[in-house]
């Protein structure tokens, strides 16, 4: 909500569509009143108007700015679960991806193997000249050449037998299948996207608590100073000073925290697909596993079998495994290329007749294609598909590589975090303890303003490293999910 001032015009100007900026800019608008660079003065022609008009405009104003916070506070708690929901509702990406499916799905269709017959009709008529005529004894002349000639045939082949059709049509399944995986794997890929930005905003709310929390205390440490130990004479001018210095350091803290919330909106309502600006009510903490993981309480293969089950549900390793597949088919398609084929092959027609064509023509046999000599097209096609099965093996061994190494290192920083989260506990408890008793030995005049602000200091520190090890082990059992192929488990 952001509101100025036209200096040239000395008009409110408001980008809110309110009763309150309304009621401003009839205020502003009224003859009693007029804008210097200096804000809001009474003409003199009616002070009283402006001792009525400013207390309403200031509780409006304020109730302007309530509002909405009520409002954001009365929408439902937005679960990690929902949000990935709505993602692959409307993700644009996902979207993108869904449609890309259907069209590969659709030429993929159109290029399937079968035994299905090949019917065409063909319709014709000329008009051709010059007429040729041949003398057939006493039935007088017969028509060589019409002058008008008309035809429709029907042509009808069906494939008997075909040594390529078993490599093609395998060759399609995998195919096919490996494009169902691939929009899979695009799902998969969004909901660890969502999880990652949902665990930011977490994190980033958390840290303006933290932050707001330390202002507060900075606060309530200048007002002892000033109310109760300046009084007293136990604190001198530099020391007050010293706490309005980090009462001012608390606020940048704070500002920053702000923006970071802002920003961890943004890219959440970006993996959503909703717009930047879309409002984000309260979020709910996303569940943490146990933060007493150990690599002495877990079996001496337990890292091993994450890894087994990884190479058995990622859907990129499916792929991989089905485009491998394909490329081998592709090699004995390549093969049967120079093979023969027979089908049946049959014809019907109806023409304009001659001497030697009759009005009526029909036949039926079995045709067989054998490619002797194709100037070397199939064993290129073969080297060609052995290049593409060698290919995928090695990609399909470095994902495979690639993936037991983002197990290991999600089992890992699983591990660290919730080790953390166990010592940063006690130091919390610990740095309360030391705050609350460097605020009692500052007010019996046996501690100094630094070990206060020490104190203080220390416990902000210690709280900040708590909510992101906390974050730090939300987003690492997010990262061994999408590792292993379970990102599902967030819908």
């Amino acid at each position: 909500m952001e509101y100025g001032i036209d200096f040239h015009s000395n008009k409110l100007i408001s980008n809110l569509q309110t009763p309150t900026s309304l009621l401003i800019e009839m205020i502003a608008n009224h003859p009693s009143f007029r804008f210097s660079k200096r804000g809001l003065m009474s003409t003199g022609h009616d002070r009283s108007m402006y001792r009525f008009y400013v207390p309403i405009c200031a509780a409006l104003l304020a109730l302007g700015f309530v509002l909405p916070a009520f409002a954001l506070a009365d929408q439902p708690t937005l679960t990690m679960k929902a949000a990935v929901a709505i993602a692959i509702k409307i993700n644009p990406k996902l979207k993108a991806s869904r449609d890309q499916m259907k069209a590969n799905l659709a030429q993929l269709t159109s290029e399937e193997p079968a035994f299905i017959p090949n019917l065409t009709i063909e319709a014709k008529g000329m008009e051709q000249g010059p007429r040729v005529m041949f003398p057939s004894g006493a039935a007088g002349s017969a028509t060589v050449l019409p002058r008008r000639y008309g035809k429709v045939e029907a042509r009808l082949e069906q494939p008997i037998f075909q040594p390529s059709f078993w490599a093609a049509n395998r060759r399609f399944r995998n195919e096919k299948e490996a494009n169902q995986l691939a929009y899979e794997q695009a799902i998969q890929d969004t909901i660890w996207k969502v999880r990652q930005d949902f665990i930011h905003l977490w994190v980033a709310r958390a840290m303006l608590g933290v932050t707001q929390d330390a202002l507060n205390l900075a606060k309530q440490h200048l007002h002892l100073l000033q109310k109760v130990l300046m009084p007293a004479g136990t604190v001198s001018r530099q020391d007050e000073l010293q706490a309005e210095a980090e009462v001012a350091d608390a606020h940048q803290s704070l500002i920053k925290a702000q923006n970071g919330v802002m920003l961890a909106e943004g890219e959440l309502n970006r993996s959503l697909g909703q717009p930047i600006s879309t409002p984000i009510g309260p979020i709910a903490s996303p569940t943490l596993p146990p933060s007493t993981l150990s690599l002495s309480g877990q079996p001496p293969d337990a890292v091993e079998k994450l890894v087994q089950r990884a190479l058995q549900n990622r859907p990129e390793i499916k792929e991989l495994r089905d485009h491998l597949s394909a490329a081998s088919a592709g090699i004995r398609l390549a093969s049967t290329e120079s093979s023969p084929a027979l089908s049946l092959e049959g014809r019907i027609l109806t023409q304009t007749p001659s001497a030697f064509e009759h009005y009526d023509y029909g036949s039926i046999g079995l045709k067989v294609t054998w490619p002797l000599l194709d100037g070397g097209k199939s064993h290129r096609d073969r080297l060609q598909a052995i290049a593409r099965r060698d290919q995928l093996s090695e990609l399909l061994k470095d994902a495979e590589l690639g993936i037991t190494l983002q197990v290991r290192k999600a089992v890992a920083d699983q591990q660290e975090a919730a080790e953390r989260i166990q010592w940063l506990g006690k130091e919390e408890k610990l740095g309360e303890q030391v705050y609350q008793v460097a605020l009692l030995r500052l007010e019996a005049h046996s501690a100094t303003e630094m070990e206060v602000a020490n104190a203080r200091l220390q416990l902000t520190k210690v709280q900040t490293e708590m909510v992101q090890a906390q974050g730090d082990l939300a987003l690492a059992d997010a990262e061994l999910d999408h590792a292993i192929g379970d990102g599902t488990a967030a819908q």
